[in-house]
């Protein structure tokens, strides 16, 4: 999706950059203001298919009312996909990893809540079956699970979940959203980029 660098509309809804400083944009700094009735969508694509493959999901969130980062799951039951959150099953702000093979499915939690009314970096990895959250790159808990995501054939959803029927709204920003199929990028503490992230940035293989 490409955005002026003014005010934006998406499908109807406005959305706002949010300014780097002093309410003048940035030249490279930009994030989508999300107004807790709104979201992105990109449409389904075997390309976000997860199955059995390595990856890593990560962002830059700033929320003052928690809610869904990214998801694509199927809204009836065994609800086969995937989702990474911030509030899922009332988990209060921390970090959620939603994954199902549609027969069995798990919901999983960081160890920390993200807080409210600032930037903070947060991360899902899958390594074989080992599942590791990062905020601002730390290690922030793990689990392990054998489900084979199965692939939900949905649209993926940015700051909303399910399809057809949205809800768990996020309300405030996202930016430099990135999903790494194939790759597991981060494996120890790291130190997050404030630069805009690439295809290949922090050694991601394009």
């Amino acid at each position: 999706v490409t955005f002026n660098t003014g005010d934006s509309t998406v499908s109807g809804h406005p959305f706002r950059f949010s300014p780097k400083v002093n309410g003048t944009h940035g030249t490279t700094d930009y994030s989508v203001d999300f107004d807790g009735n709104d979201r992105l969508i990109i449409p389904a694509s075997s390309d976000l298919s997860m199955t059995t493959t390595d990856f890593t999901f990560e962002a830059w969130v700033y929320p003052t009312n928690y809610g869904e980062i990214v998801g694509a799951f199927n809204e009836n039951p065994n609800y086969k996909g995937w989702l990474f959150s911030l509030d899922f099953d009332s988990s209060n702000g921390k970090m959620a990893a939603f994954i199902s093979g549609g027969g069995s499915y798990t919901t999983q939690k960081s160890n920390s809540v993200v807080p409210t009314g600032q930037w903070s970096h947060v991360v899902l990895t899958k390594s074989g079956t080992t599942y590791t959250f990062f905020l601002n790159g730390l290690k922030d808990g793990s689990f392990t699970s054998s489900i084979s995501i199965q692939d939900s054939t949905q649209n993926v959803n940015i700051g909303a979940d399910t399809n057809t029927t949205p809800g768990r709204y996020l309300t405030g920003k996202i930016s430099n959203l990135r999903i790494t199929k194939g790759q597991v990028v981060y494996t120890d503490s790291f130190k997050p980029s404030t630069e805009p992230l690439t295809t290949t940035s922090q050694g991601a293989t394009a």
